[in-house]
């Protein structure tokens, strides 16, 4: 049953002064989209407007279900995601939405809605036209019952610089490297929840993204992802890695579909000393299929 649901569908107070930054980057990064939306505006007709600005946009849908690689029905779980994103190019700018809903296809079945990301990314500058340095900024939404009702979050504002590196010059013509240091600020109503644990205040998330495209409708991805989080209590919990391999297909140009395995983890065992990364583990991993349509 499980594989037919399968087969269809570094310490955080040294950052604390590059956090305090994200604001004035969140407002620098939406005046350059303002002013190129600007710039658009005053060279075209208003019919030639909405033209240039749906030419300039992309609606995404996509569906993706996963499951775990349990064998009890306890521990087993499955769940259905669909998000809707929307993006408007102002010439290097892109300024995006995605709304997200999740779906439980065991238990109790329940219907959530997800929070929401606002988003700008904005390519900077090049180098030998091989190395790309790029930065991005988002706004986080709290339309999730939980962020709301239990953790009481108000917003979380994130700024993440990141390179791309094309290593064809070295001969591996399809191969290239993304790297990124995300950093968040949340905002809460309270510094403890509803439950009476401290909200988390910091996050960093380091990133890295080697691709292979040796086709336009076909690639493969590997990322490996760590993530620390500084609670308002000062306490830094475990430092917590992900890794993921998704291989990817466009079957036309608005239609692809992707397929992956992901795993998740602390870093250190409870000793705090011992190393806990895994390539892969049947007990913390999960699959998942995505069908995504673009217009």
């Amino acid at each position: 049953m499980k594989c037919f649901m399968l087969l269809l569908f570094p310490t955080m107070k040294t950052q604390l002064n590059k956090i305090l930054s994200v604001v004035p980057l969140l407002l620098l990064i939406f005046s350059f989209t303002a002013s190129a939306s600007q710039e658009i505006s005053v060279a075209n007709t208003p019919e030639k407007k909405v033209s240039e600005f749906f030419k300039n946009s992309n609606y995404t849908f996509e569906n993706t279900t996963d499951t775990n690689f349990q064998k009890s029905e306890a521990d087993y779980s499955a769940s259905n995601t669909t998000a809707f994103g929307f993006e408007h190019a102002f010439g290097k700018t892109t300024a995006g939405l995605q709304l997200e809903a999740n779906k439980d296809l065991v238990g109790l079945r329940e219907f959530v809605i997800n929070d929401s990301l606002l988003y700008a990314t904005r390519e900077l500058f090049q180098l030998h036209d091989r190395i790309v340095f790029s930065g991005s900024t988002s706004l986080l939404i709290p339309t999730s019952e939980e962020s709301r009702n239990v953790l009481g979050l108000r917003a979380g504002v994130t700024i993440t610089p990141s390179v791309k590196i094309n290593f064809g010059g070295i001969g591996l013509k399809y191969v290239s490297l993304k790297l990124s240091t995300g950093f968040t600020k949340y905002f809460y109503n309270f510094k403890q929840n509803a439950e009476g644990k401290y909200n988390t205040n910091y996050k960093t998330k380091y990133s890295a993204a080697m691709n292979y495209a040796p086709k336009d409708w076909f690639s493969i991805a590997y990322s490996f992802v760590v993530q620390e989080r500084e609670k308002y209590n000062k306490i830094v919990n475990n430092s917590q890695y992900s890794n993921e391999l998704m291989i990817s297909s466009a079957l036309t140009k608005q239609f692809s579909i992707s397929l992956g395995i992901t795993d998740e983890g602390a870093i250190y065992k409870e000793n705090g000393i011992d190393n806990n990364v895994k390539i892969f583990d049947n007990d913390t991993g999960s699959a998942y299929f995505t069908m995504s349509y673009s217009l």
